[in-house]
């Protein structure tokens, strides 16, 4: 990474449906983070259409904080225009079922000193703080099959193959050059590794900061519009799309396209149901995923880099 002057700006996004019962938490602590940023920092509300008051709180009891009502609710899809029509260098966007350490926003900001960062991702403890659920990201490839997870046991300053989009902050410029967040994966989940994963295919860089803290009340949006099932299903269905959009040469593909229907059937046969409604629901868009797969100019990140951490230097 190739450091230069930071002169960024920045904004903190929180998107927002139905948030009225987490907002006070959310924003209070968010506005403390800002003040302690050392520059000037926006607290952003991009409300979803919200039916509840989740607005009219926010003008009574944050006036300070900015609002943008998004013309419909596309779930967080709805902050691809936002952050384009945003003049900030960098923009943070978080959850608004969080909250958040004084010092939240600072340590994310120092990463971006270095002109080909892209993401900078937060660590994301449960609500008590006593569990650490993300860390940096790591991955690989097995019996045509894209395996992930969690480093949770590495909590350093550490190059990551996601930043986890419920607490992340992207370089603006770069964010609006790749698109945003693919709704390819509506209504969510796996949008935020599929954007950091396009970014490190454009050779940018991407970087977990676990001095960056905030607490979440896991999945509460998404658990409660879908329920644990429906929350089971989606994930099954972006982990396939992700996979065949992205993941791989011919050769995985080929094998990850054939095996697909066995790893979909076998599990009923012990009375698990996720991975055959998981399959059902990607089909529609799997013919998508493939066409995004072969689009102009194809790039692949070589995933054998991140079957370890690999911690700044």
């Amino acid at each position: 990474m190739t450091a230069v002057a930071d002169t960024s700006s920045v904004c903190v996004l929180v998107l927002n449906y139905n948030g009225v019962p987490h907002l006070h938490v959310c924003l209070s602590t968010l506005v403390r983070a800002a003040a302690r940023a050392g520059r000037p920092c926006p607290v952003v509300l991009v409300d979803n259409r919200s039916p509840d008051e989740s607005v009219a709180f926010t003008r009574r009891e944050f006036p300070d904080v900015e609002i943008v009502v998004t013309p419909r609710n596309d779930f967080l899809f709805s902050l691809n225009d936002v952050v384009a029509a945003r003049r900030e260098d960098v923009v943070i966007i978080v959850n608004n079922d969080m909250r958040f350490d004084d010092d939240f926003v600072a340590p994310l900001l120092a990463h971006f000193a270095a002109d080909d960062v892209f993401g900078v991702g937060a660590a994301i403890l449960d609500w008590e703080g006593t569990t650490d659920t993300v860390g940096p990201r790591c991955a690989r490839l097995h019996h045509w099959w894209f395996h992930k997870w969690w480093a949770l046991d590495r909590q350093e300053q550490a190059l990551t193959l996601e930043a986890c989009g419920g607490a992340a902050a992207y370089r603006r410029r770069m964010f609006v050059e790749l698109g945003g967040f693919d709704p390819l994966y509506r209504p969510g989940y796996y949008e935020d590794l599929d954007l950091s994963y396009r970014a490190w295919a454009r050779g940018w860089t991407v970087v977990y900061e676990p001095r960056s803290r905030a607490f979440h009340k896991t999945s509460a949006s998404m658990l409660a519009r879908y329920g644990d099932s429906g929350k089971a299903r989606l994930l099954y269905r972006n982990h396939l799309l992700f996979t065949a959009k992205n993941i791989g040469g011919a050769g995985f593909l080929a094998g990850f396209l054939l095996t697909l229907p066995f790893r979909a059937v076998r599990p009923l046969l012990y009375g698990y149901r996720v991975p055959f409604f998981g399959f059902l629901r990607a089909l529609p868009a799997l013919p998508l995923a493939l066409r995004r797969r072969f689009g102009a100019a194809p790039r692949r990140v070589d995933l054998s880099r991140f079957e370890h951490v690999m911690p700044l230097r």
